[in-house]
């Protein structure tokens, strides 16, 4: 699992769906798109969607140097932008997860060495990235 803590909120993705984590000085703008979209990176020779954690769940805007969680889900790749995160990856085996579906873009609450972590649900922002090309 990939960890990380933004604005007091701790999150995690499973790693099945991470390819990469990359740094990105810029986030180049993307005409026609609405939030969360931020807008594009090159990754191993090919153009990348990126959408932006913070306006996934309306709480503002990351700032750079971007650190940025490139996913694959079901071939489809595209990007998550962390701003100026550092994430951690732990063992899945240390990990209890509890499906819920309460919450836009979460899958799960997951629990590691006794602190609680909201799971990312990579099918629910892809989803979100198409919608938000006008």
């Amino acid at each position: 699992m990939l960890i990380f803590l933004l604005d007091n909120r701790r999150f995690a993705i499973d790693t099945a769906s991470v390819e990469g984590v990359v740094t990105a000085e810029n986030i180049f703008f993307l005409p026609h798109t609405g939030p969360p979209v931020r807008g594009i990176i090159a990754h191993r020779t090919e153009l990348v969607v990126v959408a932006d954690i913070k306006e996934l769940f309306e709480d503002g805007r990351t700032y750079g140097p971007f650190t940025v969680v490139i996913l694959n889900k079901d071939d489809r790749r595209f990007a998550l932008s962390l701003g100026d995160v550092s994430p951690r990856f732990v063992d899945r085996k240390d990990c209890t997860l509890n499906p819920v579906n309460t919450e836009k873009y979460i899958s799960a609450r997951m629990r590691y060495r006794g602190i609680m972590f909201d799971v990312i649900d990579p099918e629910a922002v892809y989803k979100k990235i198409l919608e938000s090309f006008h």
